[in-house]
């Protein structure tokens, strides 16, 4: 998430956002895994599948909560070059 500090709530419009937020109790950050879906009629997907870490921001006002990926771009390029 590039600039925190302007952002607003989504839902409420509220500059309480809180970021970032731990989500889980695993001292590990949260990670979104991308593996692009199986060809039609293959019964094993051998493409390598990369994981990408993920922070949370949560309204302090409503609690809305969030997802942004630390490198959107990168996973974009990995699901293209791989969903094809």
């Amino acid at each position: 998430m590039e600039n925190i500090n302007n952002k607003q709530c989504a839902r409420c419009q509220s500059q309480s956002m809180m970021y970032p937020v731990e989500i889980s109790e695993s001292p590990m950050p949260f990670q979104l895994k991308v593996t692009p879906a199986r060809e039609a009629g293959t019964w094993l997907n051998l493409t390598a599948s990369k994981k990408f870490d993920v922070h949370a921001a949560v309204c302090g006002n409503c609690g809305y909560t969030e997802w942004f990926a630390d490198k959107p771009k990168d996973m974009w390029e990995k699901w293209q070059a791989e969903s094809r």
